[in-house]
């Protein structure tokens, strides 16, 4: 899984690179060996443009072509069932552009609104080159916003029928550790490209009609950070629950049983306890307020050492 995982993030970071080398040649050869130079300056400087093109189209890339890994994972953990199909069909669905139009269509309007009211800090198909690729990067989060949003849901309808659902006997842990590392990973660079898409845009020079669009620049905060902190607690909070629900149900039916159904409930207990283990302990929400301790200390040790983002927070907070 980190294997795929970073081998999408390569093959990203070099299709990036190839596409402003190729951009750049073309820039040079009908402007001027310094318009493409600029362009370069801006593009891999000042907007963070590698960075945001590896973790965000890698990041896309990867969940299209692995999404769907999880499910089958999913699949090994519990007995088929109508509930488990519809999650599994969630899931499939989270993973297909086309089917996440209803999120990505208004996520990237509000893009194309927003860079509209921007001046690029270039001129000529250097500031186009420059509003497509913001609009572009714009998609690429709305459709990982669609993508979380639907495992989300798909682990909503497992804890909705959590009374129903039957764990297979002899499971393989290694099934939900796929899982739980998925949403650890794929949440983690979904971070980092929200912080290299908002730095980005912090230091790219935009000027703007107006004053107030500036404080626009925070809409990608606002839309894609709480969704993926929450895609990275919620699935694992839900499996938690329906693993520790299922070993008190057990405990409670236990004193009802013969010795052979005893000895059958202990075994189930000891496997529904082992899967339990493999969960993540993110997933436990007394958790969460040392996570925003965390978070807290990150920003302000980003806050102290990034210059960039000090000095818009301040603007933004209308500090002195």
């Amino acid at each position: 899984m980190i294997f795929n995982l970073f081998k999408c993030l390569a093959v990203q970071l070099v299709v990036g690179i190839i596409l402003l080398g190729v951009m750049s040649v073309l820039l040079c050869i009908s402007y001027s060996k310094e318009y493409a130079l600029r362009f370069l300056e801006i593009t891999v400087l000042d907007m963070n443009g590698l960075g945001v093109w590896c973790c965000g189209v890698g990041l896309m890339f990867y969940v299209t072509k692995h999404g769907k890994e999880i499910a089958q994972d999913l699949n090994m953990v519990f007995t088929p069932s109508k509930a488990i199909f519809d999650v599994i069909s969630k899931i499939e669905k989270s993973t297909l552009h086309k089917k996440g139009i209803f999120i990505t269509g208004p996520v990237t309007l509000v893009g194309v609104f927003l860079t509209f009211h921007y001046t690029a800090p270039h001129y000529g198909a250097s500031a186009f080159i420059i509003y497509a690729a913001v609009v572009f990067i714009y998609y690429t989060a709305s459709f990982l916003l669609y993508h979380f949003c639907m495992i989300i849901a798909a682990f909503n309808s497992v804890y909705r029928d959590a009374e129903g659902l039957q764990i297979e006997k002899d499971v393989n842990g290694f099934n939900l550790e796929n899982v739980s590392s998925y949403l650890s990973l794929t949440s983690t660079v979904g971070l980092l490209a929200i912080y290299f898409g908002f730095r980005g845009t912090v230091t790219a020079g935009f000027s703007y009609s107006n004053p107030i669009w500036e404080y626009f620049l925070v809409t990608p905060l606002i839309l894609f950070l709480p969704g993926t902190f929450f895609y990275n607690f919620y699935p694992r909070h839900v499996l938690k629950k329906i693993f520790q629900y299922k070993i008190f149900s057990k405990l409670l039916s236990i004193t009802t049983k013969d010795d052979l159904d005893i000895k059958n409930s202990i075994l189930e207990i000891k496997e529904a306890s082992l899967l339990n283990s493999q969960i993540a302990p993110f997933a436990d929400y007394k958790n969460i307020p040392s996570y925003l301790v965390g978070i807290m200390f990150l920003l302000n040790v980003v806050f102290a050492h990034d210059p960039a983002i000090k000095e818009f927070i301040a603007k933004f907070l209308q500090i002195d």
